[in-house]
Parts: C-alpha cells; structure tokens; sequence
C-alpha cells in the first residue's frame, strides 16, 4: 500500500494528456501550473496518517501546493508544520521551494519565519 500511495502523489503532480492520463515524466519536470494542490496536500496527509515514510519529494510537493492556497489565513502555519516536520527528517528546502515560502511568509506579514528560513537553509540538517 505505501508504494501505492507514493505513487499517487506523483500521479497528483503529474502533468495529463488529453484523455486525463498521466504522463510519463520525471518529477522535476513538472511545472507548478500542472500541479492539483488540493489532492497533493490530501495524499501527503494520507501518508501521515498510515505512518508512511515521507522523503524529500514529498515535503517539497507539499509546501509547494500550499504556495498555491497561500490566501488561506492559516497558509503559513501549515507550512511551517510541513517546514518542522520535514527539518525533523534530516531534508533541506530545494532552492525554489526556499524562495516560495519566503515569499509566502512576505505576503502574510511574517518576516521572522521567512530570515529563519533563509538562516536555516544553510545549516546541515
């Protein structure tokens, strides 16, 4: 089950040909526009739940897709959770990803967590 739910996250992010079906690509060549925010965020606390491993991927699919609910008064926070948890696993922030939560934090009157972020992108893990 894990495997499949893995799976479906990169199904969640992958771009779709005409009939709906993913297309064969590689993660990195998924473009944000192609991204369905609401059903990564939905497999990413599935995987959660079921106690399933979640690796670098994961957490920047995450916080990349709440970039795209960033309106949402409690976006921040809820990416600053995804932030903590994916610290607490050993990964860093991808350099787009950096930049997304540091605009975020702008956005929302925050720029505290957006120098934390900036300062701990350069720390080991």
């Amino acid at each position: 089950m894990p495997s499949i739910l893995c799976l479906s996250l990169h199904v969640a992010t992958a771009p779709t040909d005409q009939q709906g079906c993913p297309s064969q690509v590689k993660s990195s060549q998924v473009k944000s526009s192609q991204v369905k925010p609401a059903r990564v965020l939905e497999l990413y606390e599935e995987m959660g739940a079921r106690d399933i491993p979640r690796g670098h991927t994961h957490y920047n699919y995450a916080l990349q897709a709440i970039m795209h609910h960033d309106e949402l008064p409690n976006a921040v926070s809820r990416a600053q959770v995804i932030y903590e948890s994916m610290r607490a696993s050993g990964h860093r922030l991808e350099t787009r990803t950096l930049l997304a939560l540091v605009r975020l934090c702008e956005r929302h009157d925050r720029p505290d967590m957006a120098a934390r972020l900036r300062r701990e992108r350069s720390l080991l893990p």
